[in-house]
């Protein structure tokens, strides 16, 4: 459990620099080598908050791994929401989805990786959402219209930036094995709406019609932690995009 713990937690770590290498300019310019500090630590230009729905309401209490329904293509399906109090005219905060491995499901999943504790202590909202079937699972496929978890995470989304407020420029997934796929599927159908994404021990390369960092690396990300020095270099790799992903290659559902 404690190693999962700090793969888990040092994927959001990383996503957080892919965002904030993402929110560097993309003029191509590397500047100071990037704008790197004295103490090694690049900067990056903060962006401006895209507060959802829920920054209009009033304030919200902390909720630890508080579970949540929801009705998505005539299917009742839930989730697991951890968040810090927050109060009304405060700054909308970060989300990260975490997705569970095959057989894990949310709570199962929730207990080992401690990002629910750790969002509340660091100030970002955590969903641990929850597949279908025995064993419970995700389906990676990337069409939106044949795929009934993209339409849940799409709706989970909705309900939680309605419910809370989050800075909806930058939600992040991360997820093991099965739920990494998910993330990784996430990134390719998803991209208007998830910043970057930390896969651990899975992922795949699906064929997007349009490449996740296409729509991602333009837009200002601003990570809830400053970027290691590493960032420079994922900025150029993010502004030239990665190699494309083999076209056709079928999606996996299971690891």
């Amino acid at each position: 459990m404690h190693r999962s713990r700090r793969v888990t937690t040092a994927a959001v770590a990383a996503l957080m620099v892919v965002a904030g290498a993402c929110s560097g300019g993309d003029d191509g310019d590397d500047g100071d080598e990037a704008g790197a500090g004295a103490e090694g630590t690049a900067t990056t230009e903060a962006a401006t908050p895209v507060p959802s729905a829920g920054c209009g309401g009033g304030a919200t209490a902390e909720a630890d791994q508080v579970e949540a329904t929801l009705s998505v293509r005539e299917a009742d399906r839930r989730y697991l929401l951890s968040a810090p109090a927050w109060e009304a005219g405060g700054e909308p905060l970060p989300l990260v989805l975490d997705f569970h491995g095959l057989a894990e499901g949310a709570d199962v999943h929730a207990g080992m990786t401690q990002l629910g504790p750790l969002g509340i202590e660091e100030g970002f909202v955590t969903v641990f959402p929850h597949g279908r079937g025995e064993p419970v699972r995700w389906e990676t496929a990337t069409d939106p219209a044949a795929n009934d978890d993209l339409a849940y995470v799409a709706a989970v989304l909705d309900q939680v930036e309605a419910e809370r407020c989050v800075d909806t420029t930058r939600v992040y997934a991360t997820g093991l094995s099965n739920g990494a796929m998910m993330a990784s599927t996430v990134a390719c159908a998803m991209a208007d709406r998830v910043a970057a994404i930390g896969p651990v021990a899975g992922g795949w390369a699906p064929a997007c019609s349009t490449p996740p960092w296409a729509a991602r690396c333009p837009r200002p990300r601003r990570p809830p932690w400053p970027p290691t020095s590493t960032a420079p270099a994922t900025r150029r790799r993010c502004a030239a995009g990665p190699s494309s992903p083999a076209a056709g290659r079928p999606p996996p559902t299971s690891g």
